[in-house]
């Protein structure tokens, strides 16, 4: 009964440095993967611009059709139907073109954005072309 005792003993030692080993591999593991989503979401910050764009119209736009165009994306096509309609965005990256696409003439107009997030006023010139001000958020 001697030997059994001290070959159960052994294999108790055995079987618990197997957990305590397990257990250090999962901690390493857990604290690998907290480390990277720290650096994960650090980066997102980098990539988000900070703040964000808003669109708003003129009253001498009131009624014209147009489409709203940032980098690829269409914001907006439709009728303007009052200078109260404001279109607000969070892009990513840190270069933005802003192009008006005027429905009745099919004449396009780029404009680039600023790097900071900023208001954007659009209206017309006496030519009937687009204008774009912007105007920081800071010196409103």
């Amino acid at each position: 009964m001697g030997r059994a005792t001290k070959h159960l003993n052994r294999n108790k030692q055995f079987l618990i440095g197997i957990g305590v080993l397990a257990f250090a591999v999962l901690l390493v593991v857990v604290l690998f993967l907290s480390m990277s989503y720290d650096k994960l979401e650090e980066q997102m910050k980098v990539v988000t611009t900070q703040g964000y764009y808003q669109i708003e119209f003129e009253a001498d736009i009131v009624g014209e059709s147009a489409q709203v165009y940032v980098n690829d994306s269409l914001l907006f096509d439709g009728e303007i139907s009052s200078d109260s309609l404001k279109i607000r965005f969070r892009p990513f990256g840190e270069q933005h073109l802003l192009m008006m696409v005027d429905k009745k003439s099919d004449i396009a107009r780029n404009f680039n954005l600023q790097e900071k997030a900023c208001k954007v006023l659009v209206r017309k010139n006496t030519d009937g072309k687009f204008i774009v001000d912007q105007i920081n958020w800071e010196n409103k």
